[in-house]
């Protein structure tokens, strides 16, 4: 009990400071831009020779570097601006990835939150960036830690046209279980076959058990993966709330 009070703790402190600094007032975008190079800097998916920044015009105007583990955009006059960490996102355990708020051409717009300028990256075959969507991204690396994100109540499951219930949200929502929504590898559009596991809420809070946490409830069914907006109504884990 002392180890479940603990880690109520701690997981509650983590989620204040992390979300006062980073997800309060989320604004996701369209979806991430990751570099194929795998030459990031500490947290921040960002080529050691930066990113180039183009205006409207396409007019190269700087570039996105990491200085000191933070990340700036350094202007063509030399001057430095330090960018928002809401201008990128967290993909579990991996590094933070630039948001991009539209594309075309194979240009992607970025840093909306740190600029109320117009401002573009290339994606095209030379520049070694791909843009994933949001719908794209769960699809790929659907074998990640899954909850649903803030701000959602519930996620409803869904049998063909019938509803099986609404997955209360239990970071919002504290039911006493929790719940592992695990992909089983069949999409339909904007949707995805998984399995909800209810567990017994003490069992699975537990960091090292002696055997595996209590199933109360196990079914499968068919959830919405994007809402009409094109944001997630499920994230990564340590990144959904």
């Amino acid at each position: 009990m002392k180890l479940l009070i603990t880690i109520s703790i701690f997981l509650t402190l983590f989620k204040i400071s992390f979300s006062e600094t980073y997800l309060s007032d989320r604004i996701w975008g369209k979806g991430i831009i990751a570099f194929n190079l795998g030459a990031q800097q500490s947290y921040y998916d960002v080529p050691v020779e930066g990113i180039a920044c183009f205006d409207k015009e396409k007019k190269e105007v700087g570039k996105i570097k990491i200085l000191d583990n933070q990340p700036f955009i350094v202007h063509s006059n030399g001057s430095k601006t330090k960018l928002e960490l809401k201008d990128f996102e967290r993909v579990g355990y991996e590094p933070a990835y630039l948001r991009f708020y539209d594309s075309k051409n194979h240009f992607a717009k970025v840093l909306e939150q740190t600029y109320d300028l117009e401002l573009w990256i290339s994606i095209d075959s030379a520049s070694n960036a791909s843009a994933y969507t949001y719908l794209d991204l769960i699809k790929k690396t659907q074998n990640k830690e899954w909850a649903i994100v803030t701000g959602q109540k519930c996620l409803t499951v869904w049998d063909n046209n019938d509803s099986l219930g609404c997955i209360n949200n239990t970071h919002i929502n504290p039911e006493g279980y929790g719940i592992d929504i695990i992909f089983l590898g069949e999409f339909n559009k904007n949707l995805a076959k998984v399995s909800i596991k209810i567990f017994d809420f003490e069992d699975y809070m537990v960091l090292e058990p002696a055997q595996p946490a209590r199933v109360i409830t196990e079914y499968t069914g068919w959830v919405k993966l994007i809402d009409k907006n094109g944001f997630p109504n499920i994230w990564y884990y340590w990144d959904a709330y």
